[in-house]
Order: structure tokens, then sequence, then C-alpha cells
């Protein structure tokens, strides 16, 4: 599929959640496409942010899907930077979200404290002039009675801890029921509103702030400095288990002490790293997720490429006759693994067509907002690319 210009006028709403909050599944809906389904090793680009276009309307709506935390193959930290990666870039384009759709699953028995966390975030993220701009999409209705919806619900709105302040500061709530009905409605809730916002997390970096000194990010700064504390005071016990066992002349009791402090010495680490990543200014998030897709959307495109030349050659294959002592591939065995091959190509295919790569973006000829002009001259060290090869369903 060919990707599609990107015009100032056009519509851009967020989709974020935790992990298995039916993000994909949404999207799917509003677009009418299959979710991503990628194998072969390509498995983890999938869970990088994606642009998915359709239109509705009369109007071009490009869906914006976030990674979500408590991702079990990715860490917060991650997910955050390049949360906050997608949002600098579209600031810098130009490009004003006309609303989020977080979505919530009622298959939870209750909030989890992840979830928790990542209400936070959207809080801070978006700031109390774009909440009503949110819509809270509960998902998994159909899994509950009711009488159980009834009552999640009313709790979600009720506690502070969960959707209360952002309804109380104008946010939408809605059902998203697993259809293309259902879907559709709570875009209409943002569109009808017609609201194009520069999000409060947007502001702060764009005047030179670090991530941990963002609303969004001191949500995960608290936490993870509680975290780091708490493994430092367990190390401190450790050093002191150490010592009464050496004193002792425990060596069983000592080695195992010092298994536990290397163990530990690794969690602390990995802690201190998060909280060094929150470090990160607008330029150096910038630079860092350029060359990380840069990289990534060249291993895509070689993997591709291998494709290509590996169909090629099964085509020479199933034309030729075979005189050799070796058994060669059956016609059924070429043309059973010429498919597993196309199909990986066009799986590949759409993975990039929905992928945020280093390409510039395509800007309408007709637009002459200034915002954009840096694009189409390729300002910043690529372009400033966002970059987006859309899934567009037209």
């Amino acid at each position: 599929m060919e990707s599609a210009d990107i015009k100032p006028d056009d519509d851009f709403i967020a989709v974020m959640g935790v992990t298995g909050a039916g993000k994909s599944t949404f999207v799917s809906q509003c677009t009418g496409s299959p979710p991503l389904n990628v194998g072969h090793g390509l498995e983890s680009f999938t869970q990088r942010t994606t642009l998915h276009s359709f239109q509705h309307r009369g109007r071009t709506v490009h869906l914006i899907d976030t990674p979500g935390f408590n991702d079990t193959f990715r860490s917060d930290d991650d997910v955050f930077s390049e949360v906050a990666y997608t949002l600098v870039k579209a600031h810098q384009l130009g490009i004003r979200l006309g609303g989020i759709v977080y979505l919530q699953s009622m298959t939870d028995v209750r909030v989890q404290g992840s979830a928790v966390r990542s209400l936070r975030i959207l809080e801070g993220l978006c700031g109390p002039d774009a909440y009503p701009s949110i819509v809270l999409a509960a998902t998994h209705c159909e899994s509950c009675s009711s009488i159980e919806r009834d009552k999640k619900l009313t709790e979600l709105r009720s506690k502070p801890a969960f959707w209360h302040d952002l309804c109380e500061g104008g946010s939408m709530v809605a059902e998203f029921r697993n259809t293309r009905p259902s879907a559709l409605t709570i875009v209409d809730m943002l569109l009808d509103r017609g609201q194009r916002h520069i999000l409060s997390f947007q502001r702060q970096m764009s005047r030179g702030m670090r991530l941990q000194d963002t609303y969004a990010g001191k949500q995960l700064q608290s936490a993870w400095s509680v975290a780091f504390d708490n493994l430092r005071q367990e190390m401190s016990e450790l050093k002191g288990e150490l010592q009464t066992a050496l004193q002792q002349h425990r060596d069983a009791g000592a080695q195992r002490v010092k298994d536990d402090m290397q163990n530990l010495q690794t969690s602390l680490e990995a802690q201190q790293t998060k909280l060094n990543a929150l470090n990160a200014t607008a330029e150096t998030l910038s630079k860092q997720w350029d060359k990380k897709l840069e990289d990534e959307h060249a291993l895509i495109s070689r993997r591709l490429g291998q494709i290509e030349s590996d169909i090629v050659t099964l085509r020479e294959t199933a034309g030729e006759d075979h005189e050799s002592s070796s058994k060669p591939p059956s016609y059924e065995e070429v043309v059973k693994m010429l498919q597993s091959a196309r199909e990986e190509r066009d799986e590949i295919m759409s993975l990039k067509q929905c992928q945020l790569s280093e390409r510039s973006l395509k800007v309408s000829k007709q637009s002459n907002l200034a915002a954009w002009v840096g694009v189409m001259a390729g300002v910043g060290s690529f372009g400033l690319a966002l970059a987006p090869l859309m899934c567009s369903v037209m």
C-alpha cells in the first residue's frame, strides 16, 4: 500500500493504555484492517509506536498506537521514552493531537499499580486543559455482566486514584465493545469536539526541560526512586549479614549472602539506568530514538531484501529440471516455500507501512504553515523525522 500524504488539517488521535487493554483491537476495528502479526524474529518491532490511517466522515484520521506499560518484553522506562519521543517529534512537526483514547480493561479484578501509574502519566502528559479531549474507554465489557460492568465503571469514575480527576476535568467515558460501530463512536466523540492540542508535556519539553522535571516524568521518577532506595537498604542489610557470617566463619552462609548481593547489585544498576534515562532532554531523546529507528528500519529492509532474493531463487528452482543425484525438492514443496516467503514479505511490508521510521514526512504542497517548512527543507538529522509509513485504508 502506498503511504498517504499527511496534511496539517488531518485528525490525529493517540491510543493509549496498559498492555492487554485492547489497543490493537480498537485500531483494527477503526481501520478495518487486521492487527499487525509479524513473526520471523521481528515481533519486537510490532511493539513500537505505529500510525494507522483511515477515511471517516470525509476526513483522514490517523491513529497513533502507542506501546503500553507493564509489557512482558519491554521495560516501563523504554516505553515511556518512546512515548515521549513520539510526542516530542509530533510537536516539532506541527502535529496537533485532536484527542486521546485511553483503554481500560474491565477484566482486571482490581486496577493494578502499573495501571494507576499509567493514568497518572496520562494526566501528566496531557495537562488539565486537554482533559476534555480524552475518552476513557472500557474494553472487554462482554466478559462481565452488566451489573459487574456498571459497578466497575462507577468505581473507576468515583475514586481519585482512578478516573475521578479526569472525569471532573471533562474527560468522556465510553464502552468499546469490540465492534467497528463502537470504535467509530469513540472517534466521533473526539472529532465532534474539534480540538487541536499542544499537550502540557510537549510544552514542557519544548522549553528545554528534562523528562524527570515534567509532570509525567515525575510520576516515574518518584516510583523508581523509592524502588532504588529500597534496594539500597536491602544491600546495606546484606552487607551486615555478610560481615556477621565472616566473623562466625560460616563460609556457606557467607557465599549465599555474596550471591544475593551480586543479584541485588544487578537490580540496583538496572534501577539506576532507569533513573538516568529521565535526564534526557528533547534533543538527546530525539538523537537516541532517531538512531534506534534508523537501525531498526535498516534491519527490516535487509530482511525484506533477503526474502525477495529467496523468492527469485524459489521461482528458478520450480522451473528447473533436476538431473543431479541429490534429491530435489518436489514442486509442491517449492510452492509451499514460495508461499511462505511471500507471506513473510507481506507481513514485513505491513509492518513497514505502519512504522514511524526515519523517512521524511510527505507534506501536502498546499500547506503553507511555517511549522512544516523545516520538514520539507529536511531540517535535523532525519528531517525532523517522525515519518510515518502509514497503514492506510482509503
